[in-house]
């Protein structure tokens, strides 16, 4: 019944604001990757949206929906047991609850950083009784949410194309002839005859496509899985609680070549003393070691499905990737299928975030608390993308190659210190609730990003 409201707390019967909680019992049964993954749906007004597939893909919060015509994408402040941070960087199984503070009221505490709505994320504690050693585990899957029964056979995907290429333009897409037509069609009947054959066209031999390709089980896979462990202990005296959690999930992703994988490990350890009767210090310190590789480092999935028609295949008889036909003026797959099948378009981001907070508490007298604290968070990370030259062809015993040669990679490191130090008093007189608070403020944030690019 009690709700965190900015640096104090408030039963929700006095609550005047839009004020929204939900505790950890929301999120224990989700296996997710990340706290975004886990609030989908789970508060009224709370947006969360996800603009990529990637495993281990990141949420972009919103509260109450569109903002303001120059901030579309306006997203809330968060604040993570007091400190600015990002929520995806949690381990969803050590929030305690989380309060959306929805109206403008909140920059009357947080100022124009409260303008669009605050979230605040209080962490587990050690909870009274015997120590509590737990342990989860879940193994899941993932699969497409829409249908990918597309057509397979290169006659129909051709005919139709060039049909609807010939209303809107007035020219052939394929560039295929009444007899190459003749050709899918006697492959449509029995697949086994070749699906390249190398013709003469325009005075010069090359190879011929009369493929039945399903683009989408070659490049991508029907589910993706997923795995996580987590260990957490705690416990507490009259004098002192601990909670200390790590946790360990793993998600491979939907490329079926060269595969995209995301990995994360989460380490937490808080522990309170109550040094005397009116005094308690807190220390809570945090990890999180987080990687993502991506297989494809400019994100251009959408290449895949571009110009990659059924009568086109992979792989040349000599083994060379395919990327133009010589019959119209279109790439196969813009090119990326080539990249994938060679495994020459990788790219990487590390991250490492580390975060200490060290706190004391003073119950100076009754009502009267002040309350102290200092935040240092350090956050390195390595980007990379790199690229190689693809082998393809088209005319036998001719090899050419695709794209470049480049190393493109970056190391940023970011330091934040925070201070914060205010008092609060409450007092109840009769039927009426009286409270105050003052208090200070620092942030002093340090970003640092050195890079390069090799060619």
């Amino acid at each position: 019944e009690v709700v965190v409201v900015g640096y104090g707390t408030q039963k929700k019967v006095n609550l005047t604001g839009a004020v929204a909680q939900i505790d950890s019992k929301i999120l224990a049964d989700r296996p997710v990757a990340n706290a975004t993954q886990a609030l989908q749906g789970a508060v009224p007004n709370l947006n969360i949206n996800f603009t990529n597939g990637r495993p281990g893909g990141e949420g972009a919060v919103n509260v109450r929906g569109f903002a303001s015509i120059n901030s579309k994408n306006a997203a809330p402040l968060i604040l993570i047991d007091g400190v600015p941070g990002s929520i995806n960087n949690i381990n969803p199984r050590d929030i305690e609850n989380i309060s959306v503070l929805k109206d403008a009221a909140a920059s009357a505490i947080y100022g124009a950083r409260g303008a669009f709505g605050v979230l605040l994320v209080t962490t587990k504690k050690g909870k009274q009784g015997k120590v509590n050693v737990n342990y989860n585990n879940n193994f899941g899957f993932s699969g497409v949410t829409v249908t990918t029964n597309f057509i397979t056979n290169g006659y129909d995907a051709a005919r139709l194309n060039d049909e609807a290429f010939i209303r809107a333009t007035g020219n052939s897409y394929t560039g295929y002839t009444e007899d190459d037509y003749a050709e899918l069609l006697k492959r449509k009947e029995d697949p086994s005859l070749p699906s390249v054959v190398i013709q003469n066209r325009n005075g010069k031999e090359q190879y011929v496509y009369y493929g039945n390709t399903d683009w989408w089980d070659f490049l991508y896979r029907d589910l993706q899985t997923s795995m996580e462990h987590g260990l957490t202990i705690s416990g507490a005296n009259e004098k002192v609680d601990f909670y200390v959690s790590g946790r360990m999930y793993e998600k491979n992703g939907l490329m079926k070549i060269q595969q995209d994988k995301f990995n994360s490990y989460n380490l937490r350890s808080k522990v309170s003393a109550k040094v005397t009767d009116w005094l308690t210090i807190t220390n809570n310190g945090s990890t999180l070691s987080n990687t993502d590789l991506d297989i494809d480092a400019n994100n251009n999935f959408s290449s895949t499905t571009v110009h990659g028609l059924p009568s086109y295949v992979p792989l040349n008889p000599d083994g060379t990737a395919t990327f133009r036909t010589e019959l119209n003026n279109y790439t196969i797959g813009d090119g990326i299928m080539a990249d994938l099948i060679h495994g020459k378009s990788k790219g990487g981001d590390k991250k490492l975030e580390f975060i200490n907070q060290f706190e004391a508490v003073a119950n100076l007298f009754d009502g009267f608390t002040v309350t102290g604290n200092y935040t240092y968070a350090y956050n390195p990370r390595n980007t990379f993308s790199r690229r190689t030259q693809s082998p393809w062809s088209i005319y036998p015993g001719e090899v050419s190659f695709l794209g470049y040669d480049r190393l493109n990679e970056a190391q940023i490191t970011e330091q934040v210190y925070t201070v914060n130090l205010f008092a609060s008093y409450n007092k109840k007189i009769k039927n009426h609730n009286f409270g105050a608070t003052v208090g200070y403020n620092r942030e002093h944030q340090t970003y640092k990003r050195i890079g390069g690019i090799h060619n």
